[in-house]
C-alpha cells in the first residue's frame, strides 16, 4: 500500500515573499542552501519541484501534467480514485 503524504509543514511568507520550508520536508527532498526548486502556481495553489542546475523536460512534462489536472477538474473531466493510487501516480512525477 502506498504512504499518503510523507511530510507536511507549515511556512509563513515573510514581508519580502520569502518562504521558509519546513526542515523535515527540506531533508526528505535534499533541499539544500542554494538548491533549485521550479515554482508553479495554478489559482491558489503553489506546486514546488527540486530542479537541477537546469530546468529539464521532465520537470517542464511535470508541471504541464498538474495543469492539464486541473482544467480536467475545472470542466469536470476526471475520474476518482483512491488515495494511495493518487499518490503512487505522484511518486512518479
Amino acid at each position: 500500500m502506498a504512504k499518503p503524504i510523507e511530510k507536511m509543514g507549515v511556512a509563513r511568507l515573510s514581508s519580502k515573499g520569502q518562504l521558509v520550508i519546513p526542515s523535515g520536508i527540506r531533508a526528505r527532498a535534499s533541499l539544500k542552501e542554494g538548491s533549485m526548486v521550479l515554482v508553479a502556481s495554478y489559482g491558489d495553489m503553489v506546486v514546488l519541484k527540486k530542479v537541477g542546475k537546469l530546468v529539464s523536460d521532465e520537470d517542464l512534462e511535470s508541471l504541464k501534467r498538474v495543469d492539464e489536472a486541473w482544467e480536467d477538474i475545472e470542466h469536470g473531466r476526471y475520474k476518482t480514485g483512491s488515495l494511495e493510487e493518487f499518490f503512487s501516480q505522484a511518486r512518479e512525477w
